[in-house]
């Protein structure tokens, strides 16, 4: 199961599809019956599945190719990134690997939705727009928590 955020006229969505699947069900924050955000759910500890059915029984159906994606959350409390985490990688990237992947923080002003333009700073000659996703959603007390 996919989900994406999305922008219309309308305002914000929520759009979900089948892993195989190419056809989106939506629900906009303007229709009878929206949910809320993702930020919503995962604060209340919702059920995933309730979610998508209740999307999908909604009649709404969209081309997500036709609406501009928004970053899966809108403002995550914590970005966390793991470079040259794998040698391949750091092979491929010509640099030498590590004994540790290095570890850096990303802030939520930098996240752009899939298939937006990445717009480089002036200051800057290059950048770095490879990336790969992994959420970690989950309520698990820490080890050393207080």
């Amino acid at each position: 199961m996919r989900f994406a955020r999305y922008r219309t006229g309308n305002g914000e969505g929520i759009a979900v599809a089948d892993a195989g699947d190419d056809t989106w069900a939506a629900l906009n924050e303007k229709d009878p019956g929206y949910l809320g955000s993702i930020e919503t759910f995962i604060a209340a500890g919702g059920d995933w599945t309730a979610v998508a059915q209740a999307i999908t029984r909604w009649v709404g159906r969209m081309d997500i190719a036709e609406a501009p994606l928004l970053p899966p959350l809108a403002n995550p409390s914590k970005i966390i990134c793991i470079g040259l985490n794998y040698s391949d990688h750091a092979r491929e990237t010509g640099m030498v690997v590590p004994d540790y992947p290095t570890v850096f923080a990303r802030f939520s002003s930098s996240l752009i939705g899939h298939g937006s333009p990445i717009i480089r700073p002036r200051a800057s000659n290059q950048l770095d727009f490879e990336g790969e996703l992994a959420a970690v959603i989950g309520r698990a007390r820490a080890r050393y928590r207080t």
